[in-house]
């Protein structure tokens, strides 16, 4: 009930104003666009078309042969954060969530529901490179089309990094690098990931 209320919602606000097109629509599309995806967000992990590892790490289209990595959308950090959490607890709570969530998909591959020959791919814009290859990832340049869909969704992750800064900032988007690793890398990689967790969790209690 919740994902249909909030799809008719997020529709309402965003094509309404395209009954009547002015010029004004266009400067706050970028509002009308997050406010959709935010109402889709329910709807979408009804229909498996996010699936989620922990509260904070979903996989877009999950299919044998690519996991698409996203950390949490706006209705997530609604959900998942409080006014209270934001700069360092945010961070600590994302990075929890993200180290979970790898965690889980590394079990799905050592339970073989996965093939460990599965891309796990997501951006590093949000860790850095050397996080990122800390934790076995590969960095390569993403596609055009995938630096267009970071600056299309800007308004959104622009809010969402800087509540985990705890100040106004913008995030590092045309500096985005692609992390990848393969199914069987980040099996190895488990028991640093669960280390890495376990501290993060001491400092959250």
């Amino acid at each position: 009930m919740l994902a249909i209320f909030l799809v008719f919602l997020g529709a309402g606000l965003f094509l309404g104003p395209f009954t009547r097109p002015q010029l004004w629509y266009f400067l706050i599309f970028p509002f009308a666009l997050a406010m959709m995806q935010f109402a889709l967000t329910p709807l979408f992990t009804l229909l498996g078309v996010y699936k989620y590892y922990s509260p904070m790490l979903l996989v877009y289209n999950p299919n044998k042969a690519v996991y698409d990595l996203h950390t949490g959308t706006s209705f997530d950090y609604l959900m998942v954060m409080h006014w209270r959490d934001r700069g360092l607890v945010a961070r600590q709570k994302i990075w929890y969530y993200c180290l979970q969530g790898l965690i889980a998909i590394a079990k799905d591959i050592e339970q073989g529901k996965l093939p460990k020959t599965i891309q796990v791919v997501g951006t590093s814009y949000f860790f850095s490179s050397n996080t990122a290859k800390r934790l076995g990832f590969h960095l390569t340049k993403p596609s055009l089309s995938y630096r267009i869909n970071l600056l299309i969704n800007a308004l959104d992750l622009t809010w969402m990094y800087s509540f985990a800064q705890g100040k106004i900032a913008v995030p590092p988007l045309l500096k985005a690098q692609k992390a990848v690793i393969n199914g069987d890398e980040l099996l190895k990689q488990k028991p640093t990931l669960e280390q890495l967790m376990s501290k993060i969790e001491k400092r959250l209690s």
